[in-house]
């Protein structure tokens, strides 16, 4: 395997096994998790925006024993995802012998640039595009913090999950505003996951353009479903 396709992620073919890249492969796994559960949410919405049978079928489907262990399965998953997506996100802050190593520069402007020469002269970060990716992961993730716990509590709080209450609350504007907010985020960040886990592991040229495309098109259509439903609902049609 030559320098220019080796993985830049944990590969168990080439890295010796530790904690490291234990948590590494579990964050990609619970991420992948994560956008099951983005097809769920979207689900959810559109047989909200249904009508009242669909929603009926769609609330005995998640309190369904596959659907109770997927709910507490996406629980853990966002836990986790979100708690070590700290701790990667603080162990990224540079100290000057990680600037000396990194060869990071600094001559050209008095702020500090997180891309290395290598980089700039490739184009190349785990999904292509190196600062650009990284800086839309982790904004979408913040972002998706308050999204998801405002979604979670708000649900929470209702008197009942009925289809009259819940297709009330998201009538209410700043509701549908938000939950547009969040499946747009997270359709957004978990397109880009998934797309690093695929720059990173897929190694054929022609199966890794056509994962690519997929994941790309299987995100708009999910995305835009869910919004077109929130929507749907929001405008009484």
């Amino acid at each position: 395997m030559s320098a220019r396709d080796r993985p830049t992620s944990p590969h168990l073919g080439i890295y010796r096994w530790q904690i490291g890249n234990s948590l590494s492969i579990l964050h990609r796994l619970t991420g992948i998790a994560l956008a099951f559960g983005l097809f769920a949410l979207c689900y959810w919405l559109v047989s909200l925006a249904g009508g009242e049978q669909s929603y009926a079928e769609g609330a005995k489907l998640f309190a369904s024993p596959v659907g109770l262990i997927g709910l507490v399965g996406w629980t853990f998953a966002f836990l986790y995802h979100l708690l070590n997506g700290v701790r990667h996100f603080r162990g990224a802050r540079l100290d000057c012998s990680d600037i000396v190593h990194m060869g990071l520069d600094m001559g050209e402007s008095p702020v500090m640039s997180l891309r290395s020469p290598l980089g700039r002269v490739l184009g190349l970060g785990s999904a292509k595009d190196g600062t650009a990716h990284w800086w839309a992961q982790r904004v979408s993730a913040v972002a998706l913090i308050p999204l998801t716990l405002w979604f979670v509590l708000s649900l929470w709080t209702l008197p009942a999950l009925d289809y009259a209450t819940v297709r009330a609350w998201l009538s209410f504007p700043l509701s549908g505003f938000l939950a547009v907010l969040l499946v747009a985020v997270s359709a957004y960040h978990s397109s880009l996951g998934t797309t690093e886990v695929i720059e990173d592991y897929v190694h054929s040229a022609g199966m890794k353009l056509l994962c690519l495309l997929s994941l790309q098109f299987v995100h708009v259509l999910v995305g835009g479903a869910g919004i077109f439903a929130i929507l749907r609902v929001a405008f009484g049609s």
